[in-house]
């Protein structure tokens, strides 16, 4: 029962951070542009994934993407960090 508890209080936490990521205020739009160093294919669902090194941040970004990329590919796109620092997309 206690164990139960402990996931179901555990997932309501990430959630609670993940939609008030989106949803507080305070999110700001920025440019992520870089090379890609880093491919990989998700064991499930056809989720890729990739590392790019960020021009502007000079730091490395770890990314689920919804299609294939090459090792050494630019990767550009419109983004917006939230309230607790995570990036996320607008649909």
């Amino acid at each position: 029962m206690t164990l139960g508890m402990t996931f179901i209080f555990s997932g309501t936490v990430v959630s609670f951070i993940i939609l008030s990521n989106a949803y507080f205020e305070g999110s700001k739009s920025i440019d992520i542009s870089g090379k890609i160093i880093d491919y990989s294919l998700g064991n499930t669902n056809n989720k890729h994934y990739i590392e790019i090194k960020d021009n502007q941040f000079e730091r490395i970004i770890k990314l689920q993407v919804q299609q294939p990329y090459e090792i050494g590919q630019t990767f550009e796109k419109r983004m917006y960090i939230g309230k607790w620092g995570l990036l996320f997309l607008k649909k």
